[in-house]
């Protein structure tokens, strides 16, 4: 059977190319990948902030944006455009972002990655500028046992570095809160060590309060309601004395879901 030969179309040419077709490339579309803002004081008292993006395409994911706007100066508030950050800066969990002293902290890599140790990132609200990375705390190596997961935050007035440790092994669980001495030299210095249920995830230190108990918010899994991909978890607030060495629960949040961040109030409510 004799095979049907193809209808050129006008103006094609074989040979030299001449009048041959080209398809235009499409302008490479970028979409968000993600974005989150976070809120701090500035030293001279404005309140500012900061908000994050991330962009991504078909091919790439490469392209950050970091802008920055006061808000209570009077006005519509406007964004203005700042240096992109560290290539290193990845994480956007309410736990990896800090805000003390007029400077806004970010965890950045993975916590104990096999190359090189966590940094924290520092933004500097009032200057609008990058400041000296800090180094994390001189920790020993984790074994291929132990789950690691940190937090940082704001305690006694200082950044604050929280590890919670679980073996897989033994069961054995502790947390870590390191406080930050010296911000341009990264020393650290080990301020509690706090002895955990196996089945604790995740600590967060909130607030030291006047008589020295430490303010908890812990993430527990629990046992017995396991998912396929995950288990689910409770959040409980706990009071922890350091004279007494013990942990109290203060409140239960909702299970599972509950992943809003908790702030504090130190003043009067009835004034």
């Amino acid at each position: 059977m004799r095979r049907r030969r193809r209808a050129r179309r006008p103006g094609h040419r074989s040979g030299d190319g001449a009048g041959r077709h080209h398809r235009r490339r499409r302008p490479l579309r970028r979409f968000l990948y993600f974005s989150y803002r976070r809120f701090g004081r500035a030293l001279s008292g404005a309140y500012k902030v900061v908000r994050c993006s991330r962009f991504s395409s078909w091919r790439r994911h490469d392209h950050r944006l970091l802008e920055i706007t006061t808000v209570g100066a009077g006005g519509e508030p406007a964004w203005r455009q700042l240096p992109a950050q560290p290539a290193a800066f990845t994480c956007s969990c309410h736990g990896c972002t800090a805000a003390v002293n007029g400077v806004l902290h970010f965890l950045t890599g993975h916590p104990f990655a096999p190359t090189c140790r966590s940094h924290v990132a520092c933004f500097d609200l009032e200057s609008e500028e990058w400041k000296t990375t800090i180094e994390a705390p001189a920790t020993e190596w984790p074994k291929e046992e132990e789950r690691w997961e940190i937090t940082i935050g704001e305690l006694k007035g200082t950044l604050s570095m929280v590890e919670t440790v679980r073996s897989l092994m033994d069961g054995t669980a502790y947390t870590n809160i390191w406080l930050l001495v010296d911000s341009e030299k990264s020393v650290w210095v080990k301020e509690y060590t706090i002895h955990m249920p196996r089945t604790v995830s995740l600590v967060e230190a909130l607030e030291v309060l006047g008589d020295g108990t430490i303010l908890l918010l812990s993430t527990f899994e629990m046992e017995g309601n396991s998912h396929l991909f995950e288990r689910k978890k409770m959040r409980v607030l706990q009071l922890y004395g350091p004279s007494t060495r013990v942990c109290k629960d203060l409140m239960k949040m909702a299970e599972h879901r509950f992943c809003n961040k908790i702030a504090l109030y130190t003043g009067s409510l009835l004034s």
